[in-house]
């Protein structure tokens, strides 16, 4: 077979989407000719598509050198750099793609959706905006432009764009979710949870599969649950408070979850037992996704809270915590003892936005009267290491082996203050006071126009103002803390605090955006051909 046939073959077997034999096919053109263009392009293309960017870089940027005004390849390979998280440079080979073909639909797409990564929302809306005005029915489009439009704030706006694509495309996964985020961000959870279990048509969450039914809410008498974690560990410590809902159906209660959380999860009331997620299934009759709850029982905005606490500190480990940080009533002569946490998981999808750089928050660690802790862990500790040869940051996250310790050290702080972590989740499953510091979109369990939060009493929200700028709300935060004096003053940090008690924020007024849940991306990019 020749180079032409061997090529028009492969690229039949990647429309039809097999991409593996499409990848081989690729191979064989560049091995009997190196210098193909057109299969480097394509390769590159496959290879992305199968989630492996970083090998497709190297494929679509010599193609890119090679064919400097093609403007699929400057797409596809724009569209590689975000997967990648690039996105300065994704945005300048989109806007070359844009300024050789500024008609093209599949390019303003791309390119809005590296806009909106950037929170260039405005600018994103106006590129759908136009694709929309040529094609009304373009589905990616519209599912895009309602995630600008509800990160904008204009929920309504939003609805309907997921609605109308919802009609074009009745089995579009990303489209009803979007409309699920759009309605649960909103509050009314009631019509959002049943939109939410089209989580599983999107790219990047896979369902589990079991040989036992899914679990509906029926009667359990005699029989025994499996409940598990599907996504992050703040989703779990969230979403495990639902157990004891399931308890009052009778029947037996187990768990299955992230093996950082095992020690914390065996606390929670209406859990039998606790298993660690291997991928093996325990022994069960029926089973439910943790986040499938809600929609099980129906719950709205007044009814998800749950007794507090629902998880607890260990007390061997508070024991040994509150003796090696001096954590004693006799200790505040130091200064309030405040936890901070600055930035979660790197390969989080949203955590460029969410989590913020240690030297951005000085001001709050030039507050006196405060003795602070880093319970950061992972590889944006090497920061606390850095700060605390300064004295005002003692670094504790090395030594914090799972979120047992974590609940353990919570459980003696006056404070915690922390970005959108999991550690926001234990603080207030623990019903221990915390600080939450929010990008202008944020996930959508946090609503909207509010500083206090229903899963959560003991939170308190400060949100940005504008999107990437910290500043007024790190400003806001250290004035609070200048004038913060735990309630329990002269406990042992066991008591309510005034951090517990909703209230407005002053000077840091809130912002009505939104984004989607902690495992979304923002709007999907095209690869063409």
């Amino acid at each position: 077979m020749d180079v032409h046939a061997l090529l028009a073959e492969a690229v039949d077997r990647h429309k039809a989407g097999r991409l593996c034999e499409a990848e081989t096919d690729y191979r064989r053109v560049l091995r009997l000719d190196p210098g193909h263009v057109e299969a480097m392009h394509l390769l590159g293309v496959t290879l992305a598509q199968r989630g492996r960017a970083a090998d497709a870089l190297p494929w679509l940027q010599k193609a890119a050198g090679l064919a400097p005004d093609s403007v699929s390849t400057h797409s596809n390979l724009g569209a590689a750099l975000r997967q990648l998280g690039r996105l300065e440079e994704a945005e300048r080979h989109l806007r070359r793609a844009f300024g050789l073909q500024p008609e093209s639909i599949d390019v303003g797409v791309n390119l809005a959706a590296v806009l909106h990564d950037r929170n260039a929302l405005w600018h994103a809306s106006e590129y759908l905006s136009a694709v929309l005005r040529r094609n009304p029915d373009h589905v990616r489009a519209l599912i895009n432009l309602g995630a600008v439009r509800r990160d904008q704030g204009r929920l309504e706006e939003a609805a309907d764009l997921f609605l109308r694509a919802v009609i074009r495309a009745p089995q579009a996964g990303e489209a009803h979710f979007g409309l699920a985020v759009t309605l649960l961000v909103g509050g009314d959870l009631v019509a959002g949870w049943p939109e939410f279990e089209w989580r599983w048509a999107r790219p990047g969450l896979v369902r589990r599969r079991f040989r036992e039914p899914r679990w509906r809410g029926e009667p359990l008498v005699g029989r025994t649950l499996l409940l598990y974690a599907e996504q992050g560990r703040g989703d779990t410590i969230q979403f495990v408070r639902f157990a004891r809902l399931a308890r009052a159906a009778g029947g037996r209660i187990v768990l299955q979850c992230q093996r950082e959380l095992l020690d914390v999860m065996e606390t929670v009331a209406g859990v039998d037992a606790v298993y660690e997620d291997d991928g093996s299934t325990p022994p069960c009759d029926v089973q439910c996704p943790l986040m499938s709850l809600p929609a099980v029982f129906g719950l709205d905005l007044g009814s998800v809270g749950a007794p507090l606490p629902y998880v607890s500190a260990d007390p061997v480990r508070r024991a040994h915590w509150r003796a090696v940080l001096g954590l004693t009533n006799t200790d505040l002569a130091c200064g309030f003892r405040i936890g901070l946490v600055w930035a979660g998981t790197p390969t989080h999808p949203n955590d460029r936005n969410r989590s913020i750089p240690l030297p951005d928050l000085a001001p709050l660690l030039e507050v006196p009267g405060l003795r602070w802790f880093s319970l950061q862990v992972g590889p944006s500790r090497a920061a606390a290491v850095e700060a605390g040869g300064g004295g005002r940051l003692e670094d504790i996250g090395h030594r914090l082996g799972n979120f047992a310790d974590t609940a353990a050290v919570l459980a003696d702080l006056d404070l915690v203050v922390t970005v959108d972590t999991a550690v926001a989740h234990l603080a207030g499953a623990l019903h221990r006071p915390a600080w939450v510091l929010l990008p202008y979109a944020p996930d959508w369990r946090w609503l909207l126009e509010r500083s206090d939060s229903p899963w959560y009493p003991t939170l308190r929200l400060f949100r940005q103002t504008a999107p990437g700028d910290w500043s007024p709300v790190v400003a806001a935060v250290a004035d609070s803390l200048k004038t913060w004096k735990p309630r329990d003053a002269g406990g042992s940090g066991g008591g309510m605090d005034e951090a517990m008690v909703p209230r407005p924020l002053s000077g840091s007024p809130t912002s009505p955006q939104a984004n989607a849940l902690s495992t979304s991306k923002g709007p999907d990019s095209l690869f063409t051909f």
